[in-house]
């Protein structure tokens, strides 16, 4: 059913809130998060949210830390918990298409290459572009990803530095060292598609398609 204008807004104020706390329970951190919804259709057993905006700062999903997202999602369906909602609010019901951009600085990258978790994203920048370095420090400047890998962080070692430019293609990330144009294609999970990438300032920016699941 419809739901009419005095109907709206206070039941969109407990969507609002249902969501905010699913995508935080999503993230092991969030700085600052708004959510604008914009369709919305309910009726019982579904409900349906047909078009959402989220922005966020300072974000840690999964040990990957973005300095800021804008992402739109369509057809989220979602399940009411206002009998027992020791889960949250609201269930998402189904996996859901989400579009928008995702924006790192030099800090946030070097958070994701000191993870543990991500340990083997450090492993492959070593092994596809330097020798046997254990320590990978990352700046952007002039629209350009710095990369330096040494053997000890305080010694700087066997310091080596390279430059790249980063690109979408078929999907992937590009790593392309603008010196010897030696090219990389990160391995990105199959539900992630970058459409573009491009630099601003101190950040570097991605354009992607995914998929999340409920």
């Amino acid at each position: 059913m419809d739901v009419n204008k005095k109907q709206r807004t206070p039941f969109k104020r407990l969507l609002e809130t249902g969501l905010t706390y699913w995508v935080r329970s999503q993230c092991k951190s969030i700085g600052s998060l708004k959510i604008i919804i914009k369709g919305l259709s309910l009726g019982f057993p579904k409900n349906e949210v047909s078009d959402i905006n989220l922005i966020a700062k300072e974000i840690n999903f999964k040990d990957i830390h973005f300095e800021q997202l804008n992402i739109n999602a369509e057809l989220i369906k979602f399940r009411l918990n206002l009998m027992n909602n020791s889960e949250g609010i609201l269930s998402i019901e189904d996996d859901f298409k989400i579009e928008g951009r995702l924006s790192m600085s030099s800090k946030d990258i070097n958070l994701v290459l000191s993870s543990l978790k991500w340990y083997s994203l450090k492993e492959w920048i070593i092994s596809s572009f330097f020798n046997k370095q254990t320590i990978v420090n990352s700046q952007i400047k002039n629209n350009l990803l710095i990369l330096q890998a040494f053997d000890s962080f305080n010694k700087k070692e066997n310091l080596e530095e390279k430059i790249f430019s980063l690109q979408s293609k078929n999907g992937s990330l590009l790593f392309r060292d603008i010196n010897s144009c030696c090219e990389k294609d990160f391995p990105i999970e199959d539900l992630i598609f970058i459409k573009d990438t491009y630099f601003s300032g101190d950040t570097v920016n991605f354009l992607i398609e995914s998929r999340v699941k409920a």
